[in-house]
């Protein structure tokens, strides 16, 4: 149990500069992801031996850590696809001026995911990104606000 506490603590996100975007992307996170799947297959097995049972409460704590990471993973992965999709269109002066709703809408996702990179660049620890208050809840709306965008795309090039 401590060897898996330990490699979760010792999980980190790898960034890369993304084109001439001033901003990085995640990479790696398909690898992550695997790990992390791993990880849950550690705590199954660990819950089902009886030695285990006086350690319950961070068998517990374990999992729920990793539930958390592979849902922030899971919804940070379809935000990182959609703005990676986004960013170059919304660039576009003409796009921006035929849009002008979606293209504030982007502006302000485009804000919020520079911003989040910046601090997974600053701290690129797992753990504690995705533990931060609220993370999941933003990044589910923002992927919910991104394929509102997407859509109108879509409708505005038929």
């Amino acid at each position: 149990l401590e060897n898996l506490e330990n490699e979760i603590k010792a999980a980190e996100f790898t960034t890369l500069k993304y084109k001439d975007t001033n901003t990085c992307i995640l990479r790696g996170t398909d690898e992550l992801i695997s790990q992390f799947e791993e990880f849950s297959i550690k705590v199954a097995a660990l819950r089902t031996n009886h030695h285990a049972t006086n350690f319950n409460d961070r068998i517990s704590k374990v999992e729920k850590d990793i539930k958390i990471i592979e849902d922030v993973l899971d919804e940070w992965t379809k935000a990182q696809k959609s703005w990676m999709f986004l960013e170059p269109i919304f660039q576009s002066e003409d796009i921006s001026k035929q849009m002008p709703a979606e293209s504030q809408s982007f502006q302000t996702l485009d804000s919020f995911y520079r911003q989040s990179m910046k601090s997974i660049v600053q701290d690129p620890s797992v753990i504690r990104i995705a533990r931060r208050d609220g993370l999941l809840f933003q990044l589910i709306k923002i992927n919910s606000h991104f394929e509102i965008i997407t859509r109108g795309l879509s409708n505005y090039l038929e």
